[in-house]
């Protein structure tokens, strides 16, 4: 006689999805071969279509299935249907707060050894896609029981409106796109052990508004600056507005956009930077390696490349690849040290102190044996968004941050963002071989370990305010124009025999960065000299002055000039006159002596038509 098995198939979409019996376990794969294939197929109203098609195949002949069960926890699933190769199978859900079980009694038996049972099950689940500003982000959990099913494979299909993949993990076995969909298929070993994380979209949008608190307690005045968000190789800025508007912006030898301000004796303002980034999953553009690259080489006192304990960790780490996956195997997140707002540990007590590290001691061990390993590192410190509770940035209630390295890869010529932590937290998906478009990037430390401070760190004695506020955006279909501004500050009137200098002013007058740009003078009339001519970029509300040495076409010449300055397709002009002072002179001279010899003669003939009448007397 045939033996009847009630099998039992549980699945869990929270963190991992799980794969048991109601019986034993060992003894159910002793009795069936499972088959399985699970594809997800996605749709623009956020609902996720999941579909799994299972074979039993009896491995004794007197065993056969009667019943299979699955268990969705998470939201509740929708429109499910079930069948097998006789038709409709009469499901019965159970659905509880936190999980839905659906039993599927089979339409036959198939019994005998190597004979198989084929059905499949549907349904819709909502809480598997999430549009998030520009980007439509999906998440497969893992199958941590993987290991029941002999062959399992995973297929993901995503419409062709969704826009281009920014971001998947782990890199897929294959890739193509069939009837509207971009396709991706998986094995069994990646979704056992990472499940799968994907965007879609060109770059994601973040709006911001961040304040800023500055004091002066000197008697006199000084000049002070602000860290605001510059453009990276994974985001371009655009602002809104500064108020009060800096004085200038310059970028220091790590990229940061430094506002001045100068404050009178004993003032105090408030300044609001409110604006809108893209994001990007990869470096956008390459920017020009500092010419002192040595400085991210460096040990400080957080990245103590120099210490014993460091030393003897790189000796056999010599790769980016080697020291990142120390760094995620070696620390273990510590939440509760978050809450505590906890002090900064570094490199060295990162190590000696594992079980107790955050996002600043993942970053601290990587920058610092980097750094050891010859491999040009450091920070970078900002707002980072993610759906789970525990990781999400204190920025969300209070001014504390997430931090994160990069590396300077050589054969792409760019800084590359990576995540261990993440890579840690989130049970193992990639941030190493690309990053996600949930950083955003306020402030990177390079030359030094902690300046400049990141927005949200700028607060006078008593200022407890929240100054970080981030949030998606829709970014404009129309990007803003670059436009510049210029004043030719010359005299007016120029001397033909010498150089005159003057200085050119030219000013950003755009919400973002302008990088690259050309900048030619020409004249009439004068001879025009650039003494600078290295124009790589000028932030929003920034300024440069460029030198300018202006000399006559010609010794002795006079007469009016115009100096014509192109930049890009803007033109600017200034008419000014030169005019030779030596002949000026000369001819000041000559009138001058002129009339002393009139004078002299009149007076001459004056005295002698006098001596004369005295004479004659």
């Amino acid at each position: 006689m045939s033996k009847r098995v009630v099998f039992n198939l549980f699945l869990s979409f929270l963190f991992s999805l799980l794969f048991f019996f109601d019986a034993d376990k060992a003894k159910a794969t002793e009795e069936f071969q499972i088959d399985s294939k699970i594809t997800y197929q996605a749709a623009s109203d956020v609902k996720m279509k999941v579909t799994h098609e299972v074979s039993l195949t009896n491995k004794l002949s007197n065993v056969y299935a009667q019943e299979y069960s699955f268990t969705i926890e998470g939201m509740p699933p929708a429109d499910i249907s079930a069948w097998d190769d006789l038709g409709k199978i009469d499901y019965q859900a159970h659905i509880q707060p936190e999980s839905t079980r659906i039993s599927l009694p089979f339409n036959q038996e198939v019994v005998g050894k190597d004979k198989t049972l084929s059905f499949g099950l549907s349904y819709y689940k909502n809480d598997l896609i999430k549009r998030t500003g520009d980007i439509w982000e999906i998440i497969i959990p893992k199958l941590t029981s993987a290991g029941e099913v002999e062959n399992l494979s995973v297929r993901l299909m995503v419409p062709n409106q969704f826009g281009n993949i920014a971001f998947i993990s782990p890199t897929p076995v294959s890739q193509k796109i069939e009837a509207g969909f971009q396709v991706f298929d998986y094995t069994k070993d990646q979704v056992g052990n990472s499940g799968v994380v994907a965007a879609f979209g060109e770059f994601q949008t973040f709006e911001f508004e961040l304040t800023y608190h500055l004091e002066n307690k000197e008697n006199n005045k000084v000049i002070t600056e602000i860290a605001i968000p510059p453009d990276t190789s994974y985001q371009k800025i655009y602002y809104d507005e500064i108020r009060p508007e800096p004085e200038n912006v310059e970028v220091d030898s790590s990229g940061n956009w430094l506002a001045q301000y100068l404050l009178n004796p004993r003032e105090k303002i408030e300044i609001k930077a409110r604006g809108i980034v893209k994001v990007f999953a990869k470096p956008y553009q390459k920017f020009t390696k500092p010419e002192d690259f040595q400085i991210f080489l460096q040990p400080t006192e957080f990245w103590q490349t120099n210490d014993p304990s460091i030393q003897e960790e790189v000796k056999s780490l010599k790769t980016v690849k080697q020291i990142y996956n120390f760094v995620t195997n070696k620390l273990e997140y510590d939440y509760s040290r978050v809450r505590e707002g906890a002090e900064r540990l570094g490199a060295v007590e990162a190590l000696a102190q594992p079980d107790r590290a955050t996002c600043m001691e993942f970053t601290d061990l990587f920058v610092g044996m980097a750094r050891a390993a010859g491999i040009p590192a450091r920070e970078v410190n900002g707002f980072a968004f993610t759906t789970n509770p525990q990781l999400r940035p204190l920025s969300l209630v209070q001014d504390v941050l997430h931090a994160w390295p990069e590396y300077w890869d050589e054969s792409t010529g760019a800084w590359i963002q990576i995540d261990p932590t993440w890579q840690k937290t989130t049970g193992g998906v990639d941030y190493l071989n690309k990053l996600d478009l949930n950083h955003f990037s306020f402030v990177v430390h390079g030359e030094e370990d902690n300046y400049p401070p990141p927005a949200g760190a700028y607060k006078t004695q008593g200022e407890y305010s929240k100054d970080v506020k981030v949030e998606f955006g829709k970014f404009k279909e129309i990007e803003p124009e670059e436009e510049l501004g210029l004043i030719i500050e010359v005299p007016d009137i120029i001397p033909s025999e010498v150089k005159t200098k003057g200085v050119l002013k030219l000013y950003n007058l755009s919400p973002g960065a302008i990088y690259n740009f050309s900048l030619m003078a020409s004249s009439e009339g004068v001879k025009t000299d650039l003494i600078e001519d290295d124009f790589w970029v000028l932030p929003p509300y920034s300024y440069k002055l460029i030198p300018l040495e202006l000399s006559s076409s010609g010794f002795l010449s006079s007469g009016p000039a115009k100096i014509i300055i192109q930049i890009n397709d803007q033109e600017f002009e200034k008419t000014i006159r030169v005019e030779s002072f030596l002949l000026k002179g000369l001819i000041i001279l000559f009138a001058v002596s002129s009339l002393s010899l009139i004078i002299a003669y009149l007076v001459f003939k004056i005295r002698k038509k006098r001596i004369d009448s005295e004479i004659e007397v």
